[in-house]
């Protein structure tokens, strides 16, 4: 998991938040979706989900929120921390 270690600082400067968890579901040969699980100062989870095309070299935002009791608040996107992961992942393929 040390290849991906940076996206724990990523989060932790765009986020402001602890990354908990980071899921990375490879949908096909150039397509995954990456999913950012993380935590703030006051324990509440997030979750900040991208979609990565390989090919095209494009990060797609799909969702980013928190699960509070049953509800789910949907959060804004953060585009620079998009462009971050982006620069990052396409460094390391």
């Amino acid at each position: 998991m040390e290849k991906y270690a940076f996206i724990k600082e990523l989060t932790k400067k765009y986020l402001d938040g602890d990354l908990s968890t980071l899921r990375m579901d490879y949908n096909s040969t150039k397509i995954a979706t990456v999913d950012v699980i993380y935590e703030d100062y006051n324990k509440y989870r997030f979750d900040y989900i991208l979609e990565i095309d390989k090919e095209s070299k494009k990060v797609k935002f799909l969702k980013h929120f928190c699960e509070y009791g049953r509800d789910q608040i949907g959060l804004k996107r953060n585009k620079v921390f998009e462009d971050a992961v982006k620069e990052y992942l396409f460094e390391q393929i």
